[in-house]
């Protein structure tokens, strides 16, 4: 009788970073994470896998990190503005 693990192995499944469709130099690539934070970016992703919520595909884990990094960035640009816009009022009162 197969172990669990070995079940997974033999179909080839994703259950570890290693057998997910990106590594830590496609996440650099993306722009989003720096080095430090690339492993954090990858565990999410595998889990993602694991989960079923995405399909261990280079394509789609890259379609998932832009939008993640448009989100970040938009919202980054506007706390910017907020802050601006609130040191600005302070400023003049």
């Amino acid at each position: 009788m197969r172990s669990f693990y070995e079940e997974i192995k033999a179909s080839n499944e994703c259950y570890n970073l290693k057998s997910l469709a990106v590594n830590g130099d496609d996440i650099k690539t993306f722009g989003i994470a720096r080095e430090k934070r690339s492993k954090a970016h990858l565990i999410f992703y595998l889990n993602g896998v694991i989960e079923g919520k995405c399909q261990n595909r280079k394509r789609r884990i890259v379609g998932i990190s832009e939008r993640k990094y448009k989100i970040i960035k938009s919202t980054a640009i506007l706390v910017k503005r907020i802050s601006d816009a609130f040191l600005l009022c302070h400023k003049t009162a």
